[in-house]
C-alpha cells in the first residue's frame, strides 16, 4: 500500500499535516469533483470505504471513477476489489486535512448531512428481524461510528441522523452488543425529539426499541413505564390493530411473563398473534416470534399440551416464510426442545436444541446470549440423559456468556448458574454445587422454567 503508515502513539509532526494539504489542494486542481469525493470519504471510517455506498449520491458514476483516479495518483487514497465491491482506504491525516479544508470554507456542517443521509439511506432498517442484512449492516456499522465520533450532527440532519443511529443500535442489539446500542439507542431518541417532536410516531418506536433491549438485560423496572407510554402513543397515532402497535402489545406481554403476570400477558399475546396472522402481514416474523413468546407463557405455566402444538405450528411458519437459516427459527427449535424435555421426552429433545445451537453458532458467533440459552438448555437435558460431565462444560459456557453480558441477577444466568450446579451434585462435587448457589442466591432446586 503506498499510503505511509506511523505506529500507533506517534504523533505527526505539522509539516507532513501541511504536505497532505497540498495534496488535497492538488488534487482539487487536477479534477474538480475529487475534491468532493475526499470530502466524503474525511467523515467515514478511514478504512473499508464501500465505493458504492457513495454512488449517485455525492458524485455519478463516471465523474466519481475520474475523481477517484485523480486522488490514487497522488497516492490519496487506495483502493481493492472484495467481493465484487471496491473498497476505499486512505490516511487519517488526509481526512483530517480534508475536514479542515471544509470548515474554512463553511462547508463542513453541508457534507457531513450528505454523508449522514448517504448512510441513513443505505443502513439497513430490519436488522433485529431479518439476519439477511446482517453482512450490510456489519460493512456500514464502522463508518456510523466513526461520523458519530466526529463531533455532533448539524440540526438539518436531526431526522436522518437519528434514523441512522436507531438502525445502528438495532444491529448491535442483535448481535448482542447490549452496552453499545444502548447509547445509540439513547441519542437516536433525543436526537428525534427535537427534530420531530416528541409526539411523532417515529420516536415511540424507538423508544419501543430502547424498551425491548431494557426488557432483554433485565431492566423491568425502566422498561416496564416506556412500553405502557409506547403503546399509549401508538394507539393514539395508529390505532390499535396497527402492527406497530401489536409489536408494542407483544413486547410488554414478554416483561409481564418474565415477571410472572400470566393472567395479563396472555390477552395481550393473543391480541398481537391474531393482528400478525392478517394476510397483509404473514411475510413478516411476527407470527413466528410471537407464538414463540406465547408458547413460553404456555410451558411456564405447566400448559405443554397447548404449546407444543403452537410451538410447531411456529417453527412451520418460519420455515416456510423465513427459512431455516433464521434466528427466530432457531428459537422455536430451541424452546421446542425445552418443553420436550419439560414432559420427559429428552432424546426428541436433544437433537432440535443442537440444530437451533449450530444456527445460532454460525449466525451470532459464539458468545450471543441466545446461544448461550440453548447451551444451558441443552445441558439440562443432558443431565436428564445422565451425562452429566457434558453438562457440565456445557452450562458452564453458558454461566460465563451470561454473567458477562446480563449480569448476575438476569434470570438466564441464575438458571445457567442452576444447571451448572446441578451438574456438579451430579459428578458427586457437592462442595462446589454449594458454593455455586451462594454465590448467586440460589436453592437447591431443579431445573426453572424459562
Amino acid at each position: 500500500m503506498r499510503i505511509a503508515r506511523a505506529p500507533k502513539g506517534v504523533a505527526y509532526p505539522a509539516s507532513i499535516a501541511a504536505t497532505f494539504g497540498l495534496a488535497v489542494e492538488a488534487a482539487a486542481q487536477q479534477h474538480n469533483a475529487a475534491e468532493s469525493l475526499l470530502g466524503a470519504f474525511a467523515f467515514l471510517s478511514p478504512e473499508g470505504i464501500p465505493l458504492s455506498l457513495l454512488a449517485g449520491a455525492i458524485l455519478g458514476e463516471d465523474e466519481r471513477d475520474d475523481a477517484l483516479a485523480a486522488l490514487y495518483v497522488l497516492s490519496l487514497v487506495e483502493h481493492e476489489t472484495l467481493d465484487d465491491e471496491t473498497m476505499i482506504t486512505l490516511h487519517p491525516l488526509v481526512q483530517s486535512a480534508m475536514r479542515v479544508r471544509l470548515a474554512e470554507r463553511g462547508e463542513a456542517a453541508a457534507m457531513m448531512t450528505r454523508v449522514t443521509t448517504v448512510l441513513a439511506d443505505a443502513f439497513p432498517t430490519s436488522a433485529l428481524t431479518d439476519p439477511k442484512t446482517w453482512q450490510a449492516c456489519a460493512m456500514l456499522l464502522r463508518h456510523v461510528l466513526a461520523l458519530r465520533d466526529l463531533a455532533g450532527w448539524a440540526p438539518e440532519a436531526g431526522e436522518v441522523s437519528s434514523r441512522l443511529l436507531h438502525s445502528a443500535a438495532s444491529y448491535l442489539h442483535v448481535r448482542g452488543a447490549y452496552d453499545e446500542a444502548e447509547p445509540l439507542y439513547r441519542e437516536a431518541i433525543a436526537i428525534g425529539q427535537d427534530a420531530l417532536g416528541a409526539d411523532h410516531p417515529d420516536i415511540a418506536q424507538r423508544q419501543n426499541s430502547l424498551a425491548l433491549l431494557l426488557w432483554t438485560t433485565g431492566r423491568y423496572d425502566e422498561a416496564e413505564p416506556l412500553l405502557r407510554e409506547t403503546i399509549a402513543s401508538g394507539e393514539k397515532a395508529l390505532g390499535r390493530h396497527h402492527i406497530d402497535v401489536a409489536m408494542r402489545l407483544n413486547n410488554f406481554a414478554r416483561l409481564l411473563s418474565d415477571t410472572k403476570r400470566y393472567d395479563e400477558a396472555e390477552p395481550l399475546y393473543r391480541e398481537a398473534i391474531a393482528i400478525a396472522d392478517e394476510p397483509e402481514h404473514r411475510r413478516h416474523p411476527y407470527a413466528v416470534a410471537w407464538r414463540n413468546n406465547f408458547g413460553i407463557l404456555l410451558n411456564e405455566t405447566g400448559r405443554n399440551a397447548e404449546g407444543e402444538p403452537l410451538y410447531r405450528e411456529a417453527l412451520a411458519i418460519g420455515e416456510r416464510t423465513l427459512g431455516r437459516r433464521h434466528h427466530e427459527v432457531a428459537r422455536c427449535m430451541n424452546n421446542l426442545g425445552r418443553l420436550l424435555r419439560d414432559v420427559g421426552k429428552f432424546a426428541e429433545a436433544e437433537p432440535l436444541i443442537r440444530d437451533a445451537l449450530a444456527l445460532w453458532q454460525d449466525m451470532l458467533g459464539d458468545e450471543h446470549t441466545l446461544l448461550a440459552r440453548g447451551q444451558e438448555n441443552l445441558a439440562s437435558v443432558l443431565l436428564k440423559l445422565g451425562r452429566p460431565e457434558e453438562a457440565l462444560g456445557t452450562a458452564d459456557r453458558a454461566l460465563r456468556t451470561h454473567e458477562r453480558a446480563l449480569g448476575g441477577a438476569h434470570f438466564w444466568t441464575r438458571d445457567s448458574a442452576r444447571t451448572c450446579a446441578l451438574a456438579l451434585d451430579a459428578l458427586g462435587r457437592a462442595d462446589e454445587a454449594r458454593e455455586l448457589r451462594l454465590r448467586f442466591n440460589l436453592s437447591a432446586t431443579a431445573f426453572a422454567a424459562e
